[in-house]
């Protein structure tokens, strides 16, 4: 299992990756098995080491 935390500069870019509903991340986490969680200006990923590098380019 692995985690990462990445730092969100920009609240634009939070809501983006959410999306209505959290329609986008809900699709990046079932498309790759991983977790993603909203901590504040970071969000974090975990899951096998594979899917959450792929979770993370999908992110942009």
């Amino acid at each position: 299992m692995t985690e990462k935390i990445i730092g969100i500069d920009k609240i634009d870019r939070l809501l983006e990756l959410f999306g209505s509903y959290d329609e986008n991340v809900n699709a990046i986490q079932k498309q790759y098995g991983v977790n993603i969680v909203n901590r504040g200006e970071e969000i974090k990923i975990t899951g096998a080491e594979e899917n959450v590098r792929c979770a993370i380019r999908a992110r942009g």
